[in-house]
């Protein structure tokens, strides 16, 4: 697909300048197709971001690189018919400018957004989790994810290849259908499956036919599987924007499917086909669909990779027998005139063309006749303003019909098969070079191919590729540039100073087209530390002492030391207390050296030696290791292939028993795999990153005080991802932990590295290789953040819309982007969950640019929200900006005067004063410190309230006011919940008051009914007042029904509203503010705006 063209000369002056205009349709001069091979001559770009060949071009989409990124054709065969491909132009829209935001997770693979067939592998990347020792069992989980091969010899030796249960003695689990994989969907595919890839929902479909979930954002379309025939639908996408959320959109019927039919079936108005596909390939950055048969008399298959960043659509199509096809003209004739039935190429329109299709930029395509198009043919359609070019990989016959027949399709135009034969070796490279201390280098090599072989390439007419790159990939070709790399260009129009680049309007921000066959990408090496890289200030030094003093004495809850409970606050805990003894290690040393400052006399500071010490030490030891020892409560299992799994690793969930603090539940009942909500779907693959990331930490803490220790655990890790299918995609809320996640990894290797020298050099190898990629996952994370996730006044036109004002991005889905959290939708929620833990990482993440303009709104929503805010643990984010601005003393002296509760709450029991103190004094200095508004800004609480009025209303009502109190009276009610909400859970204290007095504080000041108030104070509380949440209990689903009751038929159907994942959001706001609103749980309705009805969603919707 790609812009249409002016049938003048386009050397003209006159009409180059009318396409800087975005005149009418276009065309470039001697352009190399998008995303295939490029000549090396200029080419003249479309206002509307694509390149346009003229008739006479001989630079074609390169077969390899652009149907070879899922290994589609690599093995090609006798009698393989045409490949086909399309790229969309939307003429009435103009170059976007400021149009978007980012991804969710940007790892090595997805930072590059880019994949290139069976050989793109990562050397010495792969994880235990990639790869699994050869079992004896016929079923066992023993080749590489995502590969149909496990010997593919140009993969590299994973780094471990234990098994988790032959090796590492984790226990299996019977993962329940409903949310296992479907294997029959997988072809020929073996070993683990990809649980949290950008085309994730396509891995999700049933053994039923696909649906609209299952869909895929490959930048810049919106593709999915369920057009009028069996094929790919590829979609154009516009934005969205207010001021609260981004969402790119597309009208389905205006999308264009590429796949296979029969005349009959075109003609007919009853029949169907299957639209089932099959899985062949996967890489990080790319899949391959492929259809079977429709008929069993049909030799005719096709298959499409889909691929992050691709300017085409690709459809190639495959003779699967002998039956004898006609390469003549007049052959071809004949047997359009008689094979009815035969399967063919075919493309489908939901809506009538505008104009007879134009072959090879002269000839109108007559649908009376049969005609041969040698290179592309043009389509424009009425109803929408797009136009599409499809081009074909060699001379074929076409023909074009009305299909109004056929349900939802109106046109359709049939490619007919001749019979050559083509053969193209793939030798593609991608490789992560660490052996430079200053850089990590990321580089990509494609042995580009002509998709044309009439075509003779010389030297100055090489094979050039064309992609999408993101804004940070454009970031990171400059800075490489400069260091005397060779990368893409990003070509620009002819005139002007530089010019509009070639771009397309993307959530991850306009993505433009470079034209190269080489990547060479480059981070700036960001050494893992568990120190910053200043000590703290001498003045600081006795209340950091103090501090360490009393913290040293932290002990995590008991359930936690037993493993019970969730995975992510223990993670959390664990982290915080492994802060605490490394600060108190770089204390002692401070104070201990022979120039040790002044402000040290009389401090008596611990060493790691002393029995306090070991003591706290052997605290955080037992707790690490009983969850990966398999001894926990809530034990991790292997959620392995042979039992119905999707073969990673994950907790088997605790039913947690708030009076006893214990788990009602024993392995092997799990029910974390029967409840998505539970452990924060941990089961389900959501949020490993975050969970193991402060595992990992802590663990790095404790291998760097017992190096014995890491030796015996130096292999028991596992892996992360997602496995439910909402429309938008996969999504991310913390961009931070992400990349404090990433940080533990370095962390941990580098720790493994010291420990392993003088054992054994190839595990100090191993560890230092694990340690680099731990630095470049964190430092993509960090760039990927900082560009998406922070947003600067001064650059936002650059990137987002302009109506979108707040400075943070809270969740960023594939396509959608909004400010709030899944826990609740204050300001401060979303800003702060950007910002934790307070690690050394933190200083990279948060630029004083974006700290400057971050504060004021930051602390006004705080003071907005003073009790849930300050005690909540909220306020020691905003403390942390405020030094990070300059203003380190006030930091300082407000953090002393938290009340200790602060650190034990729901926001704040990851914090430590002791890190908190040591993260505001280690803050370089700033030469012009912000000046602070008075937190009493009631402009800036007044622009708090008015930002928020529209948000997500769960975990905003029982904000308590300090002045204001709960009101206390007798508590004669269980919030439905008899069993687990007593009276001991109802007097339990939740930061100041007790989880009773604030669900009735609720029921008589803001005239909540008793389920709204428990379900609130349960959400904001939920480590204090879970019992009481009727959501949570054995009660729930009467409970849920008084206010959410069963969605409706009509709202059922309502495409346009009802857009909620089931599993993980089935609730929906029908009526308000937030109409349309998903929630995991019960919305709590008001009759201000912001939800007035819901209801709940079910399978049958």
């Amino acid at each position: 697909m790609s812009p249409p063209r002016q049938d003048d000369d386009l050397n003209k002056n006159k009409d180059e300048e009318s396409l800087l205009k975005g005149e009418d349709s276009t065309r470039a001069k001697n352009a190399g197709t998008a995303g295939t091979a490029a000549s090396e001559k200029s080419a003249l770009l479309s206002p509307e971001y694509m390149y346009s060949p003229s008739p006479n071009s001989t630079d074609r989409p390169s077969l390899t690189n652009l149907t070879e990124y899922g290994a589609l054709m690599a093995d090609r065969e006798e009698g393989e018919a045409p490949l086909i491909q399309m790229q969309v132009n939307a003429n009435n829209h103009n170059l976007p400018a400021a149009n978007n935001s980012t991804s969710n997770n940007n790892n090595i693979a997805n930072s590059l957004e880019m994949t290139n067939g069976r050989k793109f592998q990562r050397k010495n990347a792969r994880t235990n989790c990639d790869a699994k020792k050869e079992s004896h069992d016929p079923h066992s989980d023993s080749s590489s994810s995502g590969s149909s091969s496990a010997t593919d010899n140009n993969f590299a030796r994973p780094f471990s290849l234990n098994h988790p249960v032959h090796d590492l003695n984790l226990r299996t689990v019977q993962r329940p259908e409903w949310s296992a994989p479907n294997r029959e969907l997988f072809a020929d595919i073996q070993g683990p499956l990809p649980t949290n890839s950008w085309y994730q929902n396509l891995l999700l479909a049933t053994r039923h036919e696909p649906t609209e979930e299952q869909r895929a954002y490959p930048m810049p379309y919106v593709v999915d599987t369920v057009g009028p025939i069996p094929g790919l639908r590829v979609h154009h996408t516009s934005m969205v924007a207010s001021d609260l959320v981004l969402q790119l959109t597309n009208i389905p019927s205006h999308g264009l499917t590429l796949g296979a039919a029969s005349q009959s079936m075109l003609l007919s108005s009853s029949a169907t086909a299957s639209k089932k596909y099959k899985v062949t390939h996967m890489t990080p950055l790319g899949v391959t669909l492929q259809w079977p048969n429709n008929q069993t008399t049909s030799s005719l298959t096709h298959s499409t990779s889909i691929v992050k960043g691709m300017p085409y659509a690709t459809m190639a199509y495959s003779i699967q027998n002998d039956r004898k096809l006609y390469p003549t003209e007049a052959r071809l004739r004949e047997q359009a005139a008689s094979d009815h039935d035969q399967d063919m190429p075919t493309i489908v329109s939901e809506v009538p063309i505008s104009s007879p299709p134009l072959l090879d930029g002269q000839t109108n395509l007559d649908c009376k006749n049969v005609q041969l198009v040698q290179k592309e043919m043009q389509l424009q359609f009425q109803g929408s303003d797009y136009t599409w070019l499809v081009f074909v990989s060699r001379p074929v016959m076409v023909r074009c019909m009305e299909t109004s027949s056929l349900p939802g399709t109106s046109f359709a135009v049939q490619f007919l098969l001749d019979n050559d034969d083509d053969d193209d070796d793939d030798d593609s490279r991608f490789e992560f070079e660490t052996d430079n201390d200053e850089f990590n280098s990321i580089q990509f090599d494609w042995n580009v191919q002509k998709m044309r072989r009439d075509d003779h390439e010389t030297e100055k007419n090489a094979t050039s590729l064309l992609m999408f790159a993101l804004l940070h990939h454009q970031d990171m070709f400059a800075a490489s540039q400069k260091a005397g790399n060779k990368n893409p260009q990003l070509p620009s129009y002819p005139h002007g100073k530089g010019g509009p680049k070639s771009c397309a309007t993307t959530l991850l921000g306009p993505a433009c087209l470079v034209e190269g066959s080489t990547w060479m990408l480059q981070e700036k090496r960001q050494r893992a530390s568990f120190r910053a890289p200043r000590p703290p200030r001498n003045e600081d030094l006795a209340v950091l002492v103090d501090a360490f003093r009393s913290d040293l004495n932290y002990s995590l809850p008991l359930y936690f030391q037993r493993g019970a409970g969730d995975t992510y606050f223990s993670g959390k805990m664990l982290a915080k207390l492994g802060r605490i003894l490394t600060i108190g290690e770089e204390l002692h040393e401070i104070c201990a050296s022979h120039d040790s400052p002044k402000e040290c006399k009389g401090l008596d500071v611990p060493s790691p030696e002393q029995p306090e010490f070991q003591q706290a030490l052997a605290r955080l030891r037992s707790s690490v290791e009983v969850w990966i020892n398999g001894t926990a409560d809530t034990p991790f299992v292997y959620d392995g292939l042979a039992t119905g799994g999707w073969g990673g690793v994950a907790s088997c969930g605790c039913d947690f028993d708030e009076s006893q603090q214990q788990c009602r539940n024993q392995y092997p009942d799990c029910p974390g795999f029967f409840n998505p909500g539970l452990n924060f779907g941990m089961a389900f693959y959501n949020d490993h990153h975050f969970h193991l990331g402060y595992h990992i930490y802590s663990a790095a803490v404790v291998a760097h005080f017992d190096p014995q220790w890491g030796r015996d655990h130096f292999e028991q890790s596992c892996c992360c991802g997602i496995a439910v299918s909402p429309l938008n995609g996969r999504n991310q809320e913390s961009s931070s932990e992400a990349i404090a996640s990433y940080e533990g990894v370095a962390l941990y290797e580098q720790e493994m590295a010291k420990a392993w020298e003088g054992y054994d050099q190839d595990k100090v190898a191993t560890a230092k290789q694990i340690g680099r990629y731990g630095e470049v996952l964190s430092a993509s994370e960090v760039r990927s953040a900082d560009r998406y996730y922070h947003i600067i006044e001064s650059s936002r036109e650059q990137q987002f819309p302009i109506q979108y004002t707040p400075l943070v991005i809270g969740i960023m889905w594939n396509t959608m982007a909004q400010f709030q959290t899944w826990f609740g939708g204050a300001a401060y929620l979303a800003y702060g969950i950007q910002l934790l833990p307070l690690t050394v990482a933190a200083e990279g993440r948060d630029s004083l640019e974006w700290s400057q303009e971050l504060y004021q709104p930051f602390a006004d929503s705080c003071t907005a929200h003073l009790a849930p805010c300050r005690d909540g643990g909220w306020s020691v984010l905003v403390l942390a900006i405020l030094a990070t601005v300059g203003q380190q003393d006030e930091a300082i002296q407000k953090t002393l005067e938290l009340p200790s509760s602060v650190f034990t709450s729901a926001g704040g029991n990851g914090h430590s004063l002791t890190n908190t103190l040591w993260y505001l004094s280690t803050r370089p200095k700033v030469d012009d410190p912000l000046v602070v508004v008075d937190q009493n800004n009631d402009d800036g609480i007044k622009q708090t309230a008015d930002l928020e009025k529209n948000m997500h209303p769960q975990g905003d009502e029982n904000d308590v006011n300090e002045h204001q109190g709960p009101v206390v009276v007798d508590l004669n009610f269980n919030c439905s919940c008899p069993e687990s909400c007593t009276e001991r859970a109802l007097n339990h204290f939740a930061n100041g008051h007790s989880c009773g007095s604030r669900i009735l504080w609720l029921m008589n000041e803001k005239d909540h009914n008793e389920y709204d108030a428990c379900h609130q104070v349960g959400v904001e509380f939920s480590g204090d007042c879970g019992a009481c949440d009727p959501t949570q209990c054995s009660s729930k689903e009467t409970a849920a029904s008084k206010s959410c009751p069963p969605c409706s038929t009509e709202i059922c159907g309502d495409s346009k509203l009802n857009q909620c994942p089931l599993q993980s959001a089935p609730f929906l706001c029908t009526e308000g503010a937030s109409k349309g609103g998903c929630s995991p749980s019960p919305w709590v309705l008001h009759d201000d705006g912001i939800c007035e009805s819901c209801c709940e969603l079910s399978p049958a919707c």
